[in-house]
């Protein structure tokens, strides 16, 4: 006796043919703690695509709290604050030369001599905490053997620090020998 397996849409429920059968793979979803896969149609499939989205990366330093990352839309940064512009506060804002703690006075802890970070102070970028994080530095061989082993990790310190996804940036390629 023959056996036929039938694929039924995860969104519609409806029968999918195999030839317009396709997969979405949800890699990363704030409700979800692992990825996750759908069998949809084509058509349904054609629904998933990549919006504009302005995204707003902030870095809050507090007193006596470690520094937090934030993102959020450009449409939403705007309306936090009832009666101000965020336009013209932004671009009246000092620029930043270091991103070190402010002091109570406002300046920058340190002096633009200071701002390179010793030896001890740096960054170890094969840590599990820091692969796959955007720097200034070069890539080793290591570190992108890590970030293509274990792509979630690196999205996850990204997305921790406000980065965009490893693949975002057409750089990643050669940056992580993703090809």
């Amino acid at each position: 006796m023959a056996q036929k397996l039938v694929t039924l849409s995860d969104l519609s429920g409806t029968e999918v043919p195999d030839d317009k059968h396709a997969r979405v793979v949800i890699e990363e979803h704030p409700n979800i703690a692992w990825p996750v896969e759908l069998d949809v149609t084509t058509e349904e499939a054609g629904q998933f695509q990549t919006t504009k989205l302005e995204l707003v990366h902030l870095k809050v330093y507090e007193p006596d709290q470690p520094p937090r990352s934030v993102v959020l839309e450009a449409k939403t940064l705007a309306s936090l604050f009832k009666g101000i512009e965020m336009d013209d506060v932004i671009s009246n804002a000092r620029r930043v030369e270091s991103t070190a703690p402010a002091t109570r006075s406002g300046r920058p802890r340190g002096s633009a001599s200071r701002l390179a970070p010793s030896r001890a102070d740096r960054i170890d970028y094969t840590d599990p905490q820091n692969f796959g994080l955007i720097h200034r530095g070069k890539v080793t061989d290591e570190e992108a053997a890590l970030v293509r082993s274990n792509m979630g990790q690196a999205n996850a310190n990204r997305a921790r620090e406000g980065q965009p996804r490893v693949g975002d940036d057409p750089k990643d390629s050669k940056r992580y020998a993703l090809d």
